[in-house]
């Protein structure tokens, strides 16, 4: 298997319809690629008479089954530049109220920058269990006081420095250089000038000029020469037909012969530098088990974080959505996972898994003028936090091609894109 990544850059601006927002006389874009518009433009170049796409069209859409896996058309999102990795911030990153987002001067003495609050109220619940439970009301609340203290202190409700209250901060972003910094998307809005001119309105057409009116809608871009950046893992023998196919894109996204839409599309393999998921899961362990000692709570389970990194579309034995990643749900895919890779069944006591915490809404998908169905996924960002009683080999297996398949419903279109144990998890302090 190799990582490979998909780099888009627009030479137009480009609308990407989101399905969401438009009603009315607005119409807005989505702010990154999703997968179905790169599956949607191979197939309109097929139905354009381009033959030379038919034997990639086959083998990238028609043989799954040959190659055990659904090939995946990453979603797209907004990169800095060709060379760096867009991440998105998961739903416990907090920042200051009154100085929102990363401080890029290094040499501000108050920087407030934006911190991670999961482990953080991990921590405070079960010293709050743990008091519960416990037959020493002056301990207790000793150790309620002091998590509760350090609570605030660390950020989660306030920030460290101005005390101000702490607001979700959910902002795609890269580290250039070692540094954390937001990724901006720069958008811009098109008003169409009305077909009929108010000096020309005349009594006998009034209903005329009102219908004009509601044809005509505010538009909004994505301005020009704004990179986008999108990962796939897939079989050493597919790379050069799913190179081909999506460099021979030339248009995204809606009205292509209006002069807009133009894109420039160039596939690369990507030599992953960061840290493997066994060594996210162990340094967030370490760090989990660290924070423990200091309350002398004793526990010596293993946690496991759910990053969910595009909209996840799951259902349930008899076909319901699901608003949010449950414990048997997902003992049950890294069981069938497991069998599937290694040909013999995951023992119970490997796979078993309790859930500590989640973060998490549900949004809709599909629907309005859309040729799609509407159904409902869970978002982007949301975070699930299971316990393990113990980390195997086997479990690091199913995990890892867990992460590189997805999760869910229509990965090959580009839903259910998940990270295990994201590295911002660590920075229980803030960073700028």
């Amino acid at each position: 298997m190799k990582k490979i990544g998909v780099l888009v850059k627009n030479h137009s601006p480009i609308l990407l319809k989101d399905q969401e927002c438009s009603s009315g006389k607005i119409l807005k874009t989505r702010r990154y690629i999703p997968g179905i518009y790169l599956r949607e433009a191979i197939t309109n170049q097929l139905l354009q008479g381009r033959s030379s796409l038919n034997r990639c069209f086959d083998q990238l859409f028609c043989d799954c089954h040959r190659w055990g896996m659904e090939i995946v058309f990453p979603n797209c999102y907004p990169n800095l530049n060709a060379y760096t990795f867009p991440m998105l911030l998961p739903a416990t990153a907090k920042s200051c109220r009154w100085k929102p987002g990363f401080i890029e001067d290094s040499s501000v003495d108050e920087q407030h920058g934006v911190f991670d609050t999961l482990l953080n109220q991990i921590i405070f619940q079960q010293v709050l269990a743990f008091s519960i439970k416990s037959g020493r009301p002056s301990r207790s609340l000793t150790l309620i006081q002091d998590a509760y203290h350090r609570l605030i202190e660390q950020g989660t409700l306030y920030c460290n420095i101005c005390h101000e209250v702490a607001n979700a901060y959910q902002v795609e972003y890269a580290k250039p250089h070692g540094n954390f910094k937001q990724i901006p998307i720069r958008t811009y809005w098109q008003q169409p000038e009305s077909a009929l001119s108010s000096s020309h309105i005349t009594a006998a057409a009034p209903f005329a000029h009102h219908r004009k009116q509601q044809q005509g809608r505010c538009i909004e871009f994505i301005s020009e020469r704004t990179w986008f950046l999108g990962f796939s893992f897939l079989p050493t023998s597919l790379v050069d037909l799913y190179k081909e196919s999506l460099e021979s894109i030339t248009h995204l996204g809606e009205g292509s012969g209006q002069r807009i839409g133009r894109v420039e599309i160039t596939v690369r393999e990507i030599e992953d530098h960061e840290l493997s998921l066994r060594q996210r899961v162990l340094k967030l362990n370490q760090k989990y088990h660290r924070m423990q000692k200091e309350y002398s709570l004793g526990r010596t389970d293993a946690l496991i974080t759910v990053n969910i990194q595009s909209e996840t579309i799951l259902r349930d034995q008899n076909g319901r959505p699901l608003t949010k990643l449950s414990s048997s749900f997902l003992a049950e895919t890294i069981k069938r996972i497991y069998r599937q890779i290694a040909g013999e069944d995951l023992s119970a006591e490997e796979a078993a898994c309790q859930e500590v915490v989640s973060f998490s809404r549900p949004v809709y998908t599909g629907g309005w003028k859309s040729s799609r169905e509407a159904t409902i996924a869970i978002a982007r960002g949301s975070v699930f936090v299971f316990s393990f009683p113990s980390l195997s080999p086997k479990l690091f297996l199913a995990l890892d091609h867990l992460e590189k398949h997805g999760l869910g419903e229509k990965r090959g279109e580009g839903y259910g894109q998940i990270l295990i144990c994201d590295p911002f998890h660590l920075e229980v302090g803030g960073v700028v």
